[in-house]
Parts: structure tokens; C-alpha cells; sequence
């Protein structure tokens, strides 16, 4: 059987905010899911090979790119839906699922206290609401709140040409302020409160690119030349996550290195690799909710069995904490759980 896009494609990552599926012509956007999940799970899995990760900061910009685009993409498919229907389904399908996996990884965290005496304190403070008990939950709050503040905007942008230019000139001029000046951070806020702020002014960017995807009207389906997209996407990902890789951190280009994992994604003409890829990525949004469990498992095991942190173990983890995820995200995959 050849690929069948999701049915009901309400995932990031991971993610569709659409509320049907998306074109057969696009399997390269599942494919990427997975491919930036994969990225995401580095991030938080290696110990031994810091800069490595660097390597890997294009996947949150691109699903976030990704997720806006597919927002407009529903918004076309259903210009009558209303927003209180869309703010309700979006609310259980991100932010009650959030709250949900923010419990689980408390538990997990009073757990590995208990079993191997190790790993962080839990801190009871008001932004476990909206940045989770773990280090990658703040992106479910981040993308509820953000879908529901541009749903009435993009709405809008749909049906007046005149109002889709001025979102869209906001958009470049406000994304790229925010490419180039670091917000203030306040060292009153706690460091909970201080890592989701760079967390979203890093996404920020990102989000906005999204915007300007959509209010600029692109006809992907419609594309004469997805090969020049494919290339185009290629050197921006890979030209920018090497800069990024001598440089260190820096939202420019890591935005832009996201930005070509979507152009690539959007240009990829479909094939049995991609199909494959494809099919994984409708599970990328449970794998990147459960990984950092599994890796925290695997890596605090290993400490009490005295393995030494390695660029081998590294490995192992990583590609046994992908199995395993993959696994747990297949079997919750149509239930409340994982958004899906």
C-alpha cells in the first residue's frame, strides 16, 4: 500500500493543525516530521558530543513553519469553521494532552528520585503550567496558544487581500526584529520561567515565517519546479545548521536552516523512500512527547550499572529511545494521548 496521509492531522512534530488531511502531493512534510523528531531526540540524548547538537536545531523552527502553513491549508478547506469550535478542539487535542504528559514526567521524575537517586528537583512553581515538568513539553502550550491567536487573523487574511498584505509586511518586519534583537530576560523569573521565554523567542521567528506562508498565498500543489524548491531547501538547511555549527546558537540561522527543511519538504516528489519517511513521520508527534522519558530511563540505568557516558552509549540510547517511541506512539496513536 502507497502512502496514506494522517486522518485526522492535528500533530506538530513534531505536526498538521489541519482538520482533515493534508494533499497526497506532500508526503515530504510527514517525512520531515520524522526526520526533525530524530533531530530532537539528539538534542536531548547525547552527553558526550554537545556541538553535535547544533547540528540538529533546525527541527523545531521547521515544525513550527510547517504547522502555521498547514493551519492556512485548513483554514482554505474550511473558511466557515468557527473559532470557538477550532479553540475547543485544539484545547484537548494540545493543551489537555500537555497537561497530561506533564504529570506523567512529574511522576517519572519522583520515580527516578526513588529508584536511583538522581536527576533534577521538582520545583512547584507556576510554570509547570506552561512549560512542563520536562525540557521539550513547552512546545504543546506554545503552539495552542499560538494556533488560537492566529486563527481569527489568518481567518481574516483568507478573505481580504488588502489585510493578507499587511500581516504579511508585519510579519517580515517583526520576525526579523526578533531574528536579531535577544529579548530581556529579568533574573527575578525562575529558571523554569527564564529557559521557556528563550525556548519561544527562539521559535518566534519561525512562527512568523509560517504566517507569511500562508498570508502570501503559496500554490505548492500547483508547482512547475519542486526540484528548485528541493535545492533551494537543501543548502539552507545544511549551509545554515553548519554556520550554526561554528558559530553556536543563533536564532537567524537556525530559522533559516529550518526554513529549508520545509522548502526541501514541500519540494520532494514522491518515492518509496519518502513514502516510508512518510509513514514514520504520522508518528513523530508520540515519539516526541515519550523520548526524553525513555532517554532519562536509559541514561540514569546506565549510571547505576557504572557505565561511563560514550559516544557509543550515546548511540544505543538514541536509537533504542526512536524504537521505543515509535512503538508507544503506534499503540496510543488513536487515543486522547497523543494528538494525532
Amino acid at each position: 500500500m502507497g502512502y496514506q496521509p494522517m486522518q485526522n492531522c492535528h500533530t506538530i512534530l513534531p505536526v498538521s493543525m489541519s482538520e482533515s488531511a493534508p494533499s497526497n502531493r506532500l508526503p515530504g512534510l510527514d517525512a520531515m516530521r520524522f526526520l526533525a523528531v530524530c533531530a530532537v531526540v539528539w538534542i536531548h540524548t547525547t552527553e558526550t558530543w554537545s556541538q553535535s547538537t547544533l547540528l540538529a536545531r533546525w527541527a523545531v523552527p521547521a515544525f513550527t513553519i510547517t504547522s502555521i502553513y498547514l493551519l492556512g491549508q485548513s483554514l482554505r478547506r474550511n473558511p466557515d469553521l468557527p473559532w470557538a469550535h477550532y479553540a475547543w478542539r485544539r484545547t484537548k487535542r494540545l493543551y489537555f494532552t500537555f497537561l497530561f504528559w506533564n504529570v506523567v514526567y512529574l511522576a517519572a521524575i519522583a520515580l527516578k528520585h526513588l529508584a536511583f537517586h538522581t536527576g533534577k528537583e521538582i520545583h512547584w512553581t507556576p510554570d509547570l503550567l506552561f512549560g512542563g515538568s520536562a525540557e521539550h513539553l513547552w512546545f504543546l502550550p506554545f503552539l495552542w496558544v499560538s494556533c488560537l491567536l492566529l486563527f481569527p487573523i489568518l481567518k481574516q487574511a483568507e478573505r481580504r487581500v488588502s489585510l493578507a498584505a499587511v500581516v504579511f509586511v508585519l510579519a517580515i518586519v517583526v520576525g526579523g526584529l526578533f531574528c536579531l534583537v535577544e529579548l530581556p530576560v529579568s533574573e527575578s523569573w525562575n529558571p523554569g520561567t527564564r529557559v521557556v521565554f528563550a525556548n519561544v523567542s527562539a521559535a518566534l521567528p519561525a512562527l512568523l515565517i509560517g504566517v507569511m506562508m500562508v498570508v502570501g498565498r503559496p500554490r505548492v500543489a500547483e508547482m512547475r519546479r519542486p526540484i528548485a524548491f528541493l535545492l533551494i531547501g537543501l543548502l539552507l538547511c545544511v549551509g545554515g545548521s553548519a554556520a550554526l555549527y561554528y558559530v553556536g546558537r543563533n536564532v537567524l540561522l537556525e530559522t533559516v536552516a529550518g526554513l529549508g527543511a520545509y522548502y526541501w519538504a514541500i519540494g520532494c516528489t514522491a518515492n518509496p523512500a519518502l513514502r516510508w519517511l512518510a509513514r514514520l513521520g504520522q508518528l513523530a508527534f508520540g515519539v516526541y512527547i515519550v523520548h526524553v522519558l525513555i532517554v532519562e530511563c536509559m541514561q540514569a540505568a546506565a549510571k547505576k550499572l557504572s557505565i561511563s557516558p560514550a559516544l557509543t552509549v550515546d548511540w544505543v540510547i538514541y536509537f533504542v529511545s526512536i524504537g521505543i517511541g515509535l512503538v508507544i506512539a503506534r499503540l496510543l496513536r488513536r487515543t486522547p494521548l497523543i494528538p494525532a
